[in-house]
């Protein structure tokens, strides 16, 4: 990845950061393994294969005639093969995005600004520290200043 300007973020480096911080396996089956987060704002779990519905049921079938086989987690060592739907679902609702992804501002009188219809084009730094954005926003560019 660093060819590519994202020095520091393969999979290694990032793995510990998306167990810690995104996801908690609410279901493990078949068991926990260290690339199952635990501690997350996500709660994920996978649908038993008694709970698929027709079209996943003819799915796999469809994988199982072609010779895939079945990999009880898709989050194991990667190998080919068809596997049971991973979902964010916690008692048979979708959890709301902001706890998920939002922390609350630090300090006093910050806010939060949501700009829809807005593409990224750049991180702006300061040293290490990520201060502001480029950004197209509703087909305007713009630099936009992020806070300390």
């Amino acid at each position: 990845m660093g060819s590519r300007g994202a020095a520091g973020w393969g999979w290694d480096s990032a793995l510990p950061y998306f167990r810690k911080w995104s996801v908690t396996w609410i279901s493990m089956a078949p068991g926990d393994g260290p690339l199952h987060g635990k501690d997350g704002r996500i709660p994920i779990r996978r649908i038993p294969r008694d709970h698929w519905c027709p079209h996943a049921c003819a799915t796999a079938a469809a994988f199982e005639q072609a010779g895939s086989r079945f990999l009880p987690d898709q989050n194991g060592v990667w190998q080919d093969g068809y596997f049971p739907v991973t979902i964010s679902n916690q008692n048979e609702q979708r959890p709301p995005p902001r706890p998920a992804t939002w922390t609350e501002p630090r300090g006093r009188g910050r806010t939060w600004t949501i700009n829809t219809d807005t593409t990224v084009r750049a991180l702006l730094f300061d040293g290490s520290v990520c201060v502001g954005i480029r950004a197209t926003v509703g087909g305007r560019r713009s630099s936009i200043a992020g806070g300390r």
